[in-house]
Order: C-alpha cells, then sequence, then structure tokens
C-alpha cells in the first residue's frame, strides 16, 4: 500500500501558527516569514489537502470546520517532533562531551 506524501513542513509551521496566534501578522513574525508567505503556505497546504482552510476576511483569516479538525492534530504531531529532534540533539551533544571529555582525560601519546 502506497502512503500519501507528507505535505511541506513550512506548510503546517504556517497552518498551526495562524490560528494559534490568532492572526496571520504574529505567524508571520514568529516564524521569520513575511505575511504574504504564510498565506502561500497556508494555501499550498490547501492545494495538497484538497480542502479550504481558512475563511478570508478583509481583516483576517478564521477556521473553516474541516481546518478546526485537523489543527489540533497538525499541532500535536509538530509537537512531538519538536521533542523527538530534541531529546535526539540532547543525546547527540551528551556522546560527544563524553567523547571530549575521555579525549581530554586520556594522556597525549608521548
Amino acid at each position: 500500500m502506497t502512503q500519501a506524501p507528507l505535505p511541506p513542513l513550512n506548510a503546517l509551521h504556517a497552518f498551526e501558527a495562524v490560528p494559534r496566534l490568532l492572526n496571520v501578522r504574529a505567524a508571520a513574525e514568529e516564524l521569520g516569514v513575511s505575511q504574504s508567505a504564510i498565506a502561500q503556505q497556508t494555501r499550498l497546504l490547501e492545494g495538497h489537502l484538497g480542502l479550504r482552510l481558512f475563511h478570508r476576511h478583509p481583516r483576517g483569516v478564521t477556521l473553516t470546520d474541516a481546518a478546526r479538525a485537523c489543527h489540533l492534530a497538525v499541532g500535536e504531531s509538530l509537537g512531538a517532533l519538536r521533542r523527538g529532534t530534541a531529546s535526539g540533539a540532547d543525546r547527540c551533544n551528551h556522546q560527544r562531551h563524553a567523547q571530549l571529555c575521555r579525549q581530554m582525560a586520556d594522556p597525549a601519546p608521548a
């Protein structure tokens, strides 16, 4: 069975940030991109999913019912990725630190 391709990670970040922060400007600032980049990423995700995620208004956006249904799952999934990569980075840093300590403790060959 072939799995469907994952949506682009940047698009998921944009989708997760907008409703959590309650506006596009704040999401753009948090992610370090422009508001138009947020709009582009959310449209990309909508195209990938074949769903409309936001109702666009002159002064902002609101979530569609479809978006409300998956926003929590996307946020939890991104959180799991953050935790997983942070713990992996901690292990790598710990292993590298231990290796450096062993090297410093061993006397240099004469």
